[in-house]
Parts: structure tokens; sequence; C-alpha cells
């Protein structure tokens, strides 16, 4: 092959053109800063572009290789030869889609998911996100967030802590400084006022309001009747949900009110 100066020119021409796109691009990126939507329509226009060369490439030498290979053999007609090797080579394609799908899931499922961190991101995202719509869920059914904004409760999923509890553990004592209020996911939690059975709270009930509304100490103690599942909330996000919503506090105010009517009902009966 004889060397040819014009063919060389073009082509290192035409290479640095190509090579040029990636800094050209990147220095138009930061100069010009362009919004999300429109860099994610690059990509996606860029990946596109990208599957139809590697469907040119691969595909159709493929299909005429099988397609050329069966005609010689006079197995069956040129047109029935391309349509049953398309047919082939789209059920290959689905089948390793669908098994490549499989064993990632099943590779991630047993800590796989660490082998790279976009992986793992998108993992503990998506636990994240499960635990998000399960609190959420149980916090629709309490009455105490009835009648408070989506909002309100949206920021609450985001500052509670999930908390467990045995059979007969103390949550706390009365008399004792309340730091934290309690809504109760599962099992029964029962009050005792002065060393009497006050009340049993189930699922769906709060515990816990009163001292941190009225910075009183706790007028009961709280004995978990049995294995109880529970959402923990501080004293310094619920001022910080009192204040942002009005209609928290009230709600959380007219639940203290009941509470405190129930309790000088049951002190009443005692004397």
């Amino acid at each position: 092959m004889v060397f040819n100066l014009t063919h060389f020119a073009w082509a290192f021409l035409l290479g640095t053109i190509s090579a040029a796109s990636l800094p050209l691009g990147s220095w138009i990126g930061l100069i010009t800063k362009p919004k999300v939507f429109f860099i994610g329509f690059l990509a996606a226009f860029g990946a596109g572009a990208l599957f139809a060369a590697l469907a040119v490439e691969l595909v159709a030498p493929t299909v005429t290789a099988v397609t050329a290979a069966e005609s010689a053999a006079g197995l069956i007609h040129d047109t029935d030869a391309t349509l049953s090797a398309f047919i082939a080579l789209i059920a290959g394609s689905i089948i390793g889609c669908i098994s490549f799908v499989v064993l990632d899931q099943l590779v991630n499922a047993h800590g796989g998911f660490l082998r790279k961190s976009a992986t793992t991101m998108a993992w503990f995202g998506q636990r994240k996100k499960q635990r998000q719509i399960g609190v959420l869920r149980d916090l629709s059914c309490i009455d105490l967030f009835q009648s408070v904004p989506e909002a309100a409760i949206q920021d609450l999923v985001d500052l509670v802590k999930p908390v467990h509890f045995n059979e007969n553990e103390v949550l706390f004592n009365q008399g004792e400084e309340g730091e934290e209020l309690f809504f109760i996911r599962d099992g029964e939690i029962t009050l005792y006022h002065d060393g009497q059975k006050f009340k049993t709270l189930g699922k769906g009930t709060v515990l816990g309001e009163m001292a941190l509304l009225t910075g009183a100490p706790r007028n009961n103690t709280a004995v978990s009747t049995t294995v109880c599942h529970c959402l923990m909330l501080c004293k310094e996000s619920f001022d910080q949900l009192r204040g942002e919503y009005p209609a928290f506090d009230q709600s959380a105010r007219e639940m203290v009110s009941e509470r405190l009517d129930e309790l000088t009902e049951i002190s009443g009966t005692s004397t």
C-alpha cells in the first residue's frame, strides 16, 4: 500500500474534528451553563445516536451473515432467510436483556449493589423511599395529622426515627422531663398515673406530647404492654413543626386538652 498524503490529510482533519467535539462541548457548557433540561435532552440524543450506530454496526452485518450462510446452504429462500435471521436476533436480544436484569437483581439482593457507587446509591435510595412510604402511610392514620397540611407530614417523615420496645419496657417515667413523643406503629403501651393504670394506647395513637407542649414533667409512666414499634420525634423537631405549621400546633393543643380532661376525670374518680 502506497502512502497517500491526501488521504492522510483528510484522515487527520476528520479525526481532529471528531476528537475536538468533547473539549469543545465541555468549554461551551462551562461558558453558557445550560439548564438541566437541555443537558438531559443532549444526553438522551447522544445515547440514541450511540444505540443507532451500534445497531448499524452489529445488527446489519449479523443478519447479512446469517442470511448468506442459510442461502448458500440452500435451506430457504433469501426473503425467508432474512426474516428468520431477524427474528432470531430479536429473540436473542430479548432473552439477553431479561437474563441480565434478573441476574443483576439477584446479585444486588445478596449485597452485589456494593460493587460500584452508582448501584450502592440506587439501593440506599430505594430503601429510603420504601421507608418514607411506610412512615407516611402510618402517620396518615393518626388523628393528630387529619387536619394538618400535607407539607407538614412530608417534613415529619424526615424528622421521625423508628424505635423498638420489648414487652414490659419503660418508655418514660412520671415526673421526668419530656424530650420526645412517640407515634405507635404497632403494639400496645399502657399509661400509669400515680401507680394506677390510666389508659392503654394502641396502633395509630400518640403519647408524650403533653410534656413537650406544656414544658411540664411527664404526667404518666408509659410501659409497653407488648412488643412495640414506634416513631420517635424529639422536642426540637416538634417545636420546629409547631412554629412552621399553625394547624399542626392547633391539633397538638387540642390533643393535649383532651388528655388533660381524661386525666382530671380519672383523678376525680380515684378520690
